[in-house]
């Protein structure tokens, strides 16, 4: 075995699964993260088919569940907060909500807990230099240090900063223009155990649980009033939709004064990354910083978790690290392909921006979901694989 010595940069989801993985094969796994501590930010997340099958082998099921949201499923409400719409759990077919579905922060924790004793984590640096000569990778951090290891696979994110010292810049494209803001707001009695959806054009409000400790709320923009948004520092973005939101009603003022308390929050457009390649030489790309999906496929998470444990796998099984990553790219490809390909309408139907179009989408909503079509649309959906799409989880021998 010629791997033993991995860093990963990032310290998210794929990473830490990864280094899971890497010490059950035995490889010595080094997590550098550039923020001090664990990123608690972030929306709910989906663990379902290959990933769940993932994470049973890991033993994580019932952490995954206890910690999870327990939502009941999501409910599409209009200005009186009355629902026109509910669609709830449902083993299979289309549904918003997964039996588990936890927050993005608490998923980290558990994996951090599962991997700290035998997995080195360096928090508060990050990679400044990388130089690979064919036989290993040197390292420069941050601050100071210089380290050689076996194989450096970067995993920090969508615009990784660490991933332009090696491949040329990265294909990000937007996903309908959309911006989403995520933070956490203190629980109210009304907000119960089902997520609550409200859309006004251009503009939209997610609320859903937040577990154990109070209520996720999500500020859609797109349209007109999402351009230039991202260029915006923190502070302006915050008072931007403060005006974007001012007249839209139902929740609107309590998420907005939530907003100015939370201490998660963070904002994104929701693009996809279609990189031509996942390594060069001995550096691999893994989780959104190679592939990412947006969060319209509903596949960010089941992704990374995949990749990570077919990358550990690889590397694990091969002889040289050429070979481990080359059958790596072969056997993510074409799962990142279908997980990428968003299902038809999205996200153009669900991103109105005229009082018309709000109307269309409701109507539509209560529809489908009144007249029990939803079942059908599940079963045309299975039948050209999208939404929960196969993948062969392979057996590495552990």
């Amino acid at each position: 075995m010629e791997t033993k010595r991995v860093l990963i940069s990032g310290a998210g989801i794929a990473g830490p699964v990864l280094a899971y993985w890497l010490t059950k094969h035995n490889i010595k796994a080094t997590i550098i993260e550039r923020a001090p501590s664990l990123r608690n930010t972030g929306q709910s997340v989906e663990v379902a088919g290959p990933s769940l099958k993932i994470i049973q082998k890991m033993g994580l099921e019932a952490k995954i569940k206890e910690l999870g949201t327990h939502e009941a499923g999501l409910s599409f409400v209009d200005e009186q907060d009355h629902a026109y719409a509910k669609l709830p759990i449902v083993e299979k077919g289309v549904t918003f909500t997964s039996e588990y579905e936890i927050l993005r922060g608490f998923m980290i924790g558990i994996f951090y807990e599962e991997t700290r004793a035998e997995t080195e984590y360096v928090f508060g640096d990050y990679i400044t230099s990388v130089e690979d000569d064919g036989s290993k990778v040197t390292v420069g951090f941050n601050k100071g240090e210089t380290r050689d290891f076996d194989v450096l696979v970067i995993a920090d994110g969508t615009n990784s900063s660490t991933r332009t010292l090696v491949f040329p810049p990265a294909p990000i494209v937007s996903v309908g223009g959309y911006c989403c803001a995520f933070f956490s707001i203190p629980w109210m009695e009304r907000d119960a155990d089902w997520g609550r959806f409200y859309i006004k054009p251009g503009h939209q409000i997610l609320l859903r649980p937040h577990g154990p400790s109070g209520t996720a709320a999500y500020l859609g923009v797109y349209g007109n009033d999402a351009k230039g948004l991202m260029e915006l520092p923190v502070k302006a973005r915050k008072e931007r939709l403060h005006q974007i939101f001012a007249s839209a009603g139902w929740e609107a003022p309590r998420v907005l004064a939530g907003m100015e308390i939370a201490d998660d929050f963070y904002m994104t457009e929701l693009t996809q990354v279609k990189m031509k390649k996942f390594h060069q030489g001995r550096v691999a790309l893994l989780g959104d910083s190679a592939w990412c999906p947006s969060p319209w496929s509903g596949q960010g998470t089941t992704l990374s978790v995949v990749g990570a444990y077919v990358l550990a796998g690889e590397l694990a099984t091969h002889k040289s690290v050429e070979e481990a990553l080359q059958s790596y790219k072969a056997r993510m490809l074409p799962y990142v392909e279908k997980c990428q390909s968003l299902p038809p309408g999205i996200p153009g139907l669900a991103l109105p921006e005229t009082a018309w179009g709000v109307w269309c989408f409701r109507t539509f909503m209560w529809f489908i979901i009144k007249t029990g079509i939803l079942g059908l649309i599940g079963t045309i959906f299975a039948f050209f694989d999208i939404g929960q799409i196969k993948f062969d989880v392979p057996d590495y021998g552990l």
